[in-house]
């Protein structure tokens, strides 16, 4: 009984509970690159949005997972930026496939939501 549901399940609770599975059995919770993203964070806390994002797109198309979150978190909340949703879920993919769990949970919810993408 349990397989049948397991096998009934949608693509979107199969990976919530592989996120909740990979979390429990202490998986890193992000793996990133060796870019130091603090100099990002202080231009975007001091309003020079610019510099911040170029810094935050530098590392993350140098694959630094903790820069393609925070880019999603930032174009998905529209703090600081145009909102956009469509973009906000093109970073958190690319993370999550990388084996980040924040993201990975942020895509799950815009998955179930039909945020930025097909609703699944």
């Amino acid at each position: 009984m349990i397989l049948h549901r397991f096998f009934g399940w949608s693509r979107l609770s199969l990976l919530c509970t592989l996120l909740w599975v990979g979390m429990l059995f202490g998986a890193p919770l992000s793996v990133t690159a060796t870019e130091d993203l603090s100099e990002a964070e202080t231009r975007l806390r001091s309003g020079d949005v610019s510099g911040a994002l170029s810094l935050f797109n530098l590392a993350a198309t140098n694959g630094n997972l903790a820069a393609q979150n925070r880019l999603g978190l930032l174009y998905f909340s529209g703090v600081s930026v145009a909102k956009n949703p469509e973009l906000a879920f093109s970073w958190f993919k690319k993370a999550a496939d990388a084996g980040d769990v924040k993201s990975q949970f942020m895509l799950a919810s815009l998955y179930l939501n039909g945020t930025g993408t097909v609703r699944d």
